[in-house]
């Protein structure tokens, strides 16, 4: 039902959602819980002070923020303004925050204490950053952003992100407010999520599981969305336990480190909070050993590219290890035929991919 003209926006969103259910608890962090309403107010506090930095609508400004609260009020601020958020990791190898800068460098660059150093110690970075620090500090005089102003800027299809493919050429992948929304809406219609619910996002926020899916999809489910990086398989299952966590967001490293936690946990799996898992990357033979550890979970499994426009997901639980079924609203998807002896695609006289049979 989206259109080009529809007025969508994660920013948006989080008003409706401030103003639906502002009392109720959405961000978790260090034992610190952030209503809706507090983290709409933060955004537009955060808005104005952009706005005194000299952000505006259409510039292309770079997050290199450590995973935080701050990461997303920050994107959803700059979301509000109309400018293009540019996630970029901390967190990576100074070698492929190059790759990243080569392939797409923002016009401004918003940094905290980690992204500064990675900033210093790299030849030729953008030279205009805006420290977190100074937009901690700008009160915004505590005026709300009038609505109107973000209205112009959440048109769905308006570029509203700028991500980084995972793999060794870290290619800028464009995301529209419509792409964000689809993520995040079908997120949360898949993991069934309520304001009852309370997501563990232990997954990097930079990459598009984590923004676009993870955090996206709590906010889409008015669900509580607990924020951390576990440094261990012990304190992954205690984080769980800590929160309370009903849905668990994982991709294929924090795969590794769950299966891990179950070896090493003495407790009962069938104990934890948890009802559901939501990721990328379960191997059949895995599915099964988190299903003997956690008899009760489903696995919701589900393959996208943040740059196209096809999402798989098993809905159901009958197909361990399968990739899904497209998703409603997926027109047009075929499966192509594979010659697994060359392993290649089969195509036809003109060079077309052929269907499979």
């Amino acid at each position: 039902e989206i259109t080009s003209e529809t007025r969508i926006s994660v920013s948006r969103l989080l008003r409706e959602q401030a103003d639906a259910i502002g009392d109720k608890t959405f961000l978790l962090w260090k034992g610190r819980a952030f209503t809706y309403e507090q983290a709409n107010t933060e955004v537009d506090r955060i808005a104005f002070a952009l706005l005194s930095a000299g952000v505006r609508p259409g510039d292309h400004v770079g997050v290199l923020i450590e995973d935080s609260p701050a990461l997303l009020t920050v994107s959803v601020a700059l979301n509000r303004l109309g400018a293009v958020v540019v996630l970029y990791d901390p967190a990576v190898a100074p070698e492929r925050f190059e790759q990243m800068l080569a392939n797409y460098s923002a016009d401004k660059m918003i940094v905290d204490d980690r992204g500064e150093h990675l900033l210093d110690v790299l030849t030729g970075s953008p030279s205009e950053r805006i420290a977190l620090a100074s937009l901690e500090h700008d009160t915004g005089d505590g005026v709300p952003l009038e609505e109107s102003f973000e209205l112009d800027a959440s048109e769905a299809n308006r570029l509203g992100m700028i991500l980084f493919t995972d793999d060794e050429q870290a290619l800028a992948v464009r995301i529209t407010n419509r792409r964000w929304m689809v993520a995040a809406l079908g997120a949360a219609a898949g993991a069934r999520l309520t304001s009852s619910d309370t997501v563990h996002c232990p997954i990097a926020c930079s990459s598009a599981s984590g923004m676009l899916v993870a955090c996206g999809g709590a906010l889409a489910g008015g669900s509580r969305l607990a924020l951390s990086t576990p440094r261990s398989a012990s304190g992954l299952l205690e984080e769980v336990r800590r929160y309370g966590a009903s849905v668990l967001f994982y991709d294929r490293g924090l795969l590794r480190v769950l299966l891990e936690a179950f070896v090493e946990d003495e407790e009962d799996g069938a104990k934890l909070p948890l009802r559901a898992m939501v990721g990328m990357g379960v191997r059949e033979e895995e599915w099964f050993a988190i299903k003997h550890h956690i008899p009760h979970i489903e696995i919701l499994e589900y393959f996208a590219q943040p740059e196209g426009p096809v999402i798989l997901a098993t809905l159901t639980q009958d197909a361990p290890g399968s990739m899904g079924r497209a998703l409603p609203g997926m027109d047009g998807v075929e499966v192509v035929a594979f010659d697994r002896e060359r392993g290649t695609i089969v195509r036809d006289d003109q060079g077309r991919a052929r269907g499979a049979d």
